[in-house]
């Protein structure tokens, strides 16, 4: 018996969405429709509409600044920067094989190597660090020959994420983002070494 005004911020995009709805469009437009709630909301409302859109079928057009939220709910997802479309696929394939740096930074999680040769694909999740001496070897799959990176960096903070933790490591002035096992005990400030997991087992 509330007003709409009165209403929780979650409850109103609730309202707001089943009005949308209730004229039966073919199109729904979607403009950052969670940008204003708080994160476990967001996760709430997000897969709300993701069930909500498979049980009606109704085709989506959802506009969002966040590369989660594009990923959960985006069958095709595409790219834009200053107006004009850069890429469009699916979530894997905008991430596994982005057309330039801008859709690499969307995604928030790469960090630019210049190696020799070709095909080279780095993920936070391939790198790993450590204090004792570190092995260099080619990522699984590629090219022969060795990757030669043998870097020396730094602990410059940790984040315990429950499930994981993720490591901001400077490496000759740059920085690279790292996610390790939750019971990694690396700390900010500590002297590191770089290399890569040759094999997925191996992690």
């Amino acid at each position: 018996d509330r007003m709409v005004t009165e209403l929780s911020g979650g409850q109103q995009q609730r309202v707001a969405l089943a009005r949308s709805l209730a004229v039966e469009p073919k199109l729904l437009l979607m403009d950052e429709p969670l940008s204003n709630l708080d994160a476990g909301l967001r996760k709430d409302i997000r897969e709300e509409l993701a069930d909500l859109q498979r049980k009606i079928g109704i085709s989506m057009l959802f506009v969002t600044h966040d590369q989660e939220e594009a990923m959960e709910l985006g069958n095709r997802i595409g790219i834009m920067e200053k107006g004009k479309i850069l890429q469009i696929g699916t979530g894997e394939e905008l991430y596994l094989h982005p057309k330039n740096e801008y859709i690499r930074r969307f995604f928030g999680e790469y960090f630019v190597l210049f190696l020799e040769g070709k095909n080279h694909f780095l993920r936070p999740e391939d790198f790993g660090i450590s204090s004792e001496k570190a092995r260099v070897e080619p990522l699984s799959g590629r090219q022969e020959g060795k990757i030669e990176l043998r870097k020396e960096g730094r602990v410059l903070s940790e984040i315990f994420l429950a499930t994981y933790r993720l490591y901001r490591v400077s490496i000759d002035g740059e920085e690279v983002h790292i996610k390790l096992q939750a019971n990694a005990p690396f700390r900010e400030g500590e002297a590191v070494e770089v290399f890569f997991y040759e094999k997925e087992e191996e992690r």
